[in-house]
């Protein structure tokens, strides 16, 4: 080669795709004159192009079609920075954090699977990793269908161009290369190795600072500390760096990175490759122990390299750290011993960092000594399910205060380290954090009463706490109208908050009473105190207690006052809480159109849609709007919201409690729409998080079995429903004694399933007893219209008719006082026509199964309930001698449908029995 010939940084630039065009023509021109840099630039293309192959990307293409002043999701494009294999690199700006962000965009033309996911992995590699030298990650979403990364924007440019640029002396080069071998042994730390160091993937910035960036090939390690197999055919990687054992496609760890690390200083301090094999001019003043060092780190067999980078960083900084302490000596001999004490402690007691320290704010609020007591609380009453309960709340907060302190470290630094985001914005940040944490501090002292309730719903309490990312909207928290600027009114203020968060926690824990008692006195005083933020909190608290009690009308009062309240403040988040409990109570006035609730919750919606970082908000809505068209019998789209929600719950918190409560959810329209099997998988995942994180004794999980035991039903397997709901029912019974509502609601399960199994006395007395209870305590819900027509039908299957008509008529009327919700008002008129068919009364069971059919018409029904009625209604009709050949036309269906539906051949032979017995007339 010539002297003019292309070094290795340029080399690999060309391959990476990050050569100005004018520099491409450069080389261009070079390698068709230039015999030796042709022959290299084949080889490397061959390897570079099969390695291209296997990841996706044929052809370099141009930059992404994005302009400035277009936006990235969130972000307003600035400019262009730069590209390389996988993606574009914009400067952006973050109105939210209001500052300055780098965004990588993948590009369109190569993005596949494997490229999407390549990408979406450097950003969890990154966010994982907190450290000065190692590129700060804040965002990962998408673009129209294009996956992007917004992460911290440095001024400057990268190693390799600082090195070209300022030709800088050898031992600032060290200097530099020892920052970032920091940043690589913080990436190892977080058990993460990069597979892809080189001068480009290291970003030199204007503040003097080095950080390793470009992540898109790393990958988590395992236990042993070697990678997880890669891809067989690709080591992917920069051919000038690479590893041997990553070249030849064997499995990696940070020892690889290690190598990767000493061909890229070795290049820099002796302006050559190490296997290039040319003279050492360039570095000649470089001390021959740092060649040992790096020769030791280039060892082809990774065992002989340094045991880690930390053991590598320390050979490399041992000269420094000596003439230190020769110049500490020096000095010390000079000024005296007391001056030499004060620069050693200096030097071995660095400043704290300014943001260190946010778990302290949390003591008294969730530390060790609070989980003690808290501890002793739970177990103080020998409940059976209060250890487990202890556990999962324990782990819960545990997971909440983590996320709580790295906010809260966040958003001091991006203004106090960073200078990314100002002083104002900080104050709001952190002001909003510290009302989360006054939030846990009154939810851990209720728990230190050991009170019965608030230990029973614990797990949900503390997850239902409002969410810590919701402190980052900096949008909705710009917006609020501050509080009263008065010294007197604030400190007024702070006791009110205190009494508020009290309020909020016993209404987490569904103590009604508690809850209602509480907040009932501080509406006028916080209405006084000129707070309407906190004014809408109480409204809220209220509207919860009154929904809890099924008092509708109330709670929907109370949730518009808190709406009002919260728009006056300009509370963005309170505003969308407000209209999701609206849904809520609206969906339960029986006799209001669903319009009525989807309104409000239209503009909930269009709240949240300012705010993705809500996801527990925007899980509610999706949940209370699919209740509505689930009790309209709009299975399809009930089913499409709660696997919304389920999904929002599983990014929020993934495996816990609110996540088996949206499965269990989302298997209600799934039985209805004859998907059993898929209902019962989704409520067996949810039964398994219910145990994992409340115990297998805990109230919620008997709701759950109850709930298992219904889709047992729908696929008939009757003995496994059986045992569930007796499960169930058994749970209750032993926490609260025969006169609860779970024990009635299993119950009354447990006695369907048996009539199912022919075991009719021991379902009528299952039935009897749980529809007393129902009519004694709960004489106007729709869960006493189910008991009324599970014993209904148990009096029909035993054939005592006049029995089941006289309960039949009782839920006809309960129906019509609750404006006849489909599901139970079709079942009660399709039991009350069978049970007159039973009593020779054709006509009128004519009239009713007539009115059921309708209405299983119109709320889609499941295939087996509507052939139910069709074959009720086809006897009737024959035996009333009306329609005989319409008769005949129904059970045709019947049959047709029980031919098609798995477990049901004996209702199918029934049919075809029935056909057989009753010859269609002969037509005329």
């Amino acid at each position: 080669m010539s002297a003019e010939c292309i070094d290795a940084n340029t080399v690999t630039m060309w391959f990476d795709g990050e050569l100005a065009p004018e520099e491409r023509v450069s080389v261009q021109d070079h390698i068709d004159a230039c015999d030796a840099c042709r022959s290299l630039f084949g080889e490397l293309g061959r390897v570079a192009a099969d390695t291209a192959d296997m990841a996706g990307v044929l052809v370099r293409p141009p930059r992404a079609p994005i302009t400035v002043g277009q936006r990235i999701d969130r972000y307003a494009v600035l400019e262009w920075l730069g590209e390389g294999g996988m993606g574009v690199v914009y400067g952006a700006y973050d109105p939210k954090l209001e500052r300055r962000v780098a965004i990588k965009l993948l590009r369109a033309e190569t993005e596949r699977d494997e490229d999407a996911t390549r990408l979406l992995r450097e950003a969890q590699s990154l966010a994982r990793v907190s450290h000065p030298n190692v590129i700060a990650v804040y965002d990962a979403g998408e673009h129209e269908g294009h996956i992007f990364i917004a992460m911290e924007h440095v001024r400057g440019g990268t190693m390799a161009e600082w090195l070209r640029r300022d030709k800088p002396p050898w031992r600032t080069i060290l200097a530099r290369y020892i920052d970032a071998a920091r940043g690589l042994a913080a990436v190892h730390a977080a058990g993460i190795v990069h597979r892809d160091f080189k001068p480009n993937n290291v970003l030199f910035g204007d503040d003097g600072r080095v950080r390793v960036t470009d992540f898109g090939l790393a990958r988590m390690a395992t236990p042993e500390g070697e990678l997880a197999p890669t891809m067989e055919r690709s080591w992917l990687g920069t051919p000038a760096y690479v590893s041997p054992e990553q070249r030849d496609r064997h499995a990696v760890d940070a020892r690889s990175d290690q190598y990767s690390f000493c061909v890229a200083l070795h290049e820099a301090l002796y302006g050559e490759l190490p296997a290039m094999g040319k003279g050492e001019s360039s570095g000649s003043k470089v001390p021959a122990r740092i060649r040992h060092v790096l020769a030791r780190g280039l060892s082809t067999d990774p065992e002989t390299r340094f045991e880690s980078m930390d053991a590598l960083i320390a050979e490399l900084s041992r000269d420094r750290r000596a003439q230190w302490l020769r110049i500490g000596s020096v000095l010390a001999a000079v000024a005296g011993v007391t001056f030499g004490a004060v620069a050693y402690s200096r030097a071995h007691h660095a400043a704290p960092a300014p943001c260190a320290g946010a778990e302290r704010k949390l003591a008294g609020v969730w530390d060790d000594a609070r989980k003690q007591t808290i501890r002793a609380a739970f177990l103080a009453g020998g409940r059976s399910y209060a250890g487990d309960a202890w556990n999962e709340t324990e782990r819960a907060l545990d997971a909440y205060t983590a996320r709580w302190v790295a906010s809260h470290t966040e958003t001091c630094e991006a203004t106090r380290v960073h200078g990314d985001q100002s002083e104002a914005l900080m104050d709001l940040r952190i002001a909003c954090l510290d009302a989360r944490a006054h939030e846990v501090k009154a939810l851990t002292d209720l728990f230190t009463s050991g009170n019965a309730k608030s230990i029973e719903r614990a797990v949900p309490a503390v997850a239902a706490l409002s969410s810590v990312a919701g402190c980052s909207e900096t949008d909705a928290l710009r917006v609020r109208v501050p509080g009263p600027s008065d010294p007197a009114k604030r400190g007024e203020l702070e006791g009110l908050s205190t009494q508020v968060d009290q309020a909020v926690a016993l209404a987490r824990a569904d103590d009604v009473p508690a809850a209602e008692k509480a907040a009932r006195p501080l509406v006028d005083l916080v209405r006084a105190a000129g707070d309407r933020s906190l004014e809408s909190k109480v409204h809220y608290i209220l509207g919860r207690a009154h929904s809890g009690k099924g008092e509708w009308a109330q709670a929907e009062a109370a949730y518009f006052e808190a709406l009002f309240a919260a728009e006056a403040a300009l509370d963005e988040p309170e505003k969308a809480r407000a209209l999701v409990g609206l849904v809520w109570v609206i969906s339960h006035q029986y006799q209001r159109p669903a319009a009525d609730a989807e309104r409000p919750g239209k503009l909930a919606a269009a709240i949240l849609e300012r705010m993705p970082k809500e996801l527990d908000l925007r899980a509610s809505l999706e949940n209370n709007l699919a209740n509505v068209q689930e009790r309209e019998g709009r299975f399809k789209e009930a089913l499409a919201g709660y696997e919304r929600a389920l999904a929002l719950r599983e990014a929020d918190t993934p495996d816990g409690y609110r996540v088996g409560l949206a499965l269990m959810n989302a298997a209600i329209p799934l039985a209805e729409l004859d998907q059993g099997e898929k209902a019962l998988e989704y409520q067996r995942r949810g039964i398994e998080i219910y145990e994992r994180r409340l115990g297998p004794h805990h109230p919620l999980l008997g709701i759950a079995l109850s709930n298992v035991a219904i889709s047992e039903r729908t696929i008939r397997r009757y003995d496994d429903g059986v045992a569930h709901a007796r499960r169930a029912r058994d749970i209750a019974l032993d926490l609260y004694g025969p006169e609860h509502r779970q024990v009635s609601r299993s119950g009354a399960i447990l006695a369907d399933l048996l009539g199912d199994l022919g075991r009719y006395p021991e379902a009528l007395m299952e039935a009897q007893n749980a529809l007393a209870v129902f009519e004694r305590l709960y004489p106007n819900e729709r869960e006493t219209v189910q008991a009324m027509n599970t014993l209904s039908s148990i009096y029909h299957s035993m054939g005592r008719y006049a029995e089941a008509v006289d309960v039949a008529l009782r839920a006809q009327a309960l129906c019509e006082r609750l404006g006849n919700p489909v599901h139970h008002t079709s079942d009660m008129l399709s039991i009350l026509g069978g049970s007159y068919l039973g009593l020779k009364q054709p006509r009128k069971a004519v009239e009713l199964l007539e009115r059921s059919l309708k209405i299983r018409l119109e709320s889609r029904p499941q295939d087996d309930q509507l052939a139910q009625t069709r074959m009720l209604l086809a006897r009737a009709l024959w035996d009333a001698n009306t329609d005989r050949p319409r008769a005949i036309e129904l059970a045709v269906k019947v049959r047709d449908v029980y031919a098609s539906l798995a477990h049901y051949e004996k209702e199918r032979d029934e049919a075809i029995a029935w056909l057989a017995s009753h010859p269609a007339p002969a037509s005329r």
